[in-house]
């Protein structure tokens, strides 16, 4: 027997974005990595700061995670909206201080080179790997 659950919130928007990366959030959160602390020369407390902007209110990432046998990371988005999306890659590499990306299937293989900006069509989905 299938099980039903709900979900009360009070936020004033309403769009189905809002919708829908708070149904994401509570259904499938976004699981956290904790990275120990490296032995560094500096003494200097860490920063704390996102460090992915993909400055697109309807893409929603639903998944980031270090690729095996690859320098870099592999982010899974997708588009929520019913429009398409446009993220800017160079201002991207340049905020993430990563190298190159990559457009990569499910599996992180075949890779296509990504220039300047990346689209993700309406409720599509996209791989990308970000590499150092």
């Amino acid at each position: 027997m299938a099980k039903w659950k709900y979900a009360l919130t009070s936020v004033s928007e309403t769009s189905k974005t809002a919708a829908t990366r708070f149904g994401w959030e509570n259904k499938v959160p976004l699981l956290g990595r904790v990275i120990p602390r490296g032995e560094s020369a500096q003494k200097n407390m860490p920063v704390f700061r996102s460090i992915l902007n993909l400055n697109a209110p309807n893409l929603l990432l639903v998944n980031a995670r270090p690729l095996s046998g690859e320098a870099g990371v592999m982010l899974h988005l997708r588009e929520v909206e019913g429009q398409s999306a446009i993220v800017d890659m160079d201002r991207l590499l340049r905020e993430t201080k990563m190298k190159a990306a990559y457009r990569v299937n499910v599996l992180g293989g075949h890779k296509e080179a990504i220039s300047d900006i990346l689209e993700v069509k309406a409720f599509g989905t996209q791989f990308v790997l970000l590499k150092k």
